[in-house]
């Protein structure tokens, strides 16, 4: 039931959503990687306010991988890049009128 909870908990909490949760006799386990020490700590707090537990083992490890900070970078960029790239004609004819 407590590990039930947790899942679901953790699953609607995107940072969270791939963490392991074990039970035994209320105490919890947690393991897998986050992206940062802040979700190691959020997922421990939650775990602890559940119903039931009587101690929970934070077993999880941060994910110092360069890609995976990276990857939200560039597509951050290539948004920002497509939407000057829409802008373009209107400035054209903005300068043109202008100009002209």
């Amino acid at each position: 039931a407590i590990a039930d909870r947790l899942n679901g908990i953790f699953a609607e909490i995107e940072p969270l959503a791939g963490i392991a949760v074990e039970v035994r006799s209320g105490v919890v386990t947690l393991s897998g990687t986050l992206a940062t020490n802040a979700d190691i700590e959020r997922a421990e707090r939650i775990a602890a306010r559940v119903a039931g537990v009587v101690t929970v083992q934070n077993a999880l490890d941060r994910d110092l991988a360069v890609a995976g900070k990276i990857d939200p970078l560039t597509t951050q960029l290539s948004d920002r890049f497509d939407t000057i790239s829409a802008s373009l004609p209107l400035l054209g004819l903005a300068f043109a009128l202008v100009a002209g």
